[in-house]
């Protein structure tokens, strides 16, 4: 039996999570036609997301939880337009980390 890796912790003895932005395949095309970096991404929705599983699957081996964010393209583009942001991987990081802390803090 597989045993579970031990919870990352931060300094703080909080656990680590990462938001990890998550596209649905149907939005997977037009991600490429507005994304600046589309050359070093992945040409099929399939390869990106066996990429992303695998990617998703190393870090829960390492105790860090792992948390989907999906993107609505929409708002990802409007995001990026409000802050004059390339639609880039570093946009889209910091995009999926914004959602990440609003779905972990509700409150504020």
């Amino acid at each position: 039996m597989k045993r579970r890796p031990e919870k990352k912790r931060d300094r703080k003895g909080n656990e680590i999570v990462v938001g990890v932005a998550w596209y649905r395949a149907e939005d997977y095309p037009r991600l490429l036609e507005v994304a600046t970096d589309r050359k070093g991404m992945h040409s099929r929705f399939v390869d990106w997301e066996q990429s992303a599983l695998l990617n998703n699957d190393k870090l829960r081996e390492q105790g860090i939880r792992i948390e989907k964010i999906e993107i609505d393209l929409e708002e990802l583009i409007a995001w990026c337009n409000a802050r004059n942001r390339s639609n880039d991987g570093a946009a889209r990081a910091e995009f999926a980390v914004e959602k990440l802390r609003a779905r972990l803090s509700p409150n504020t």
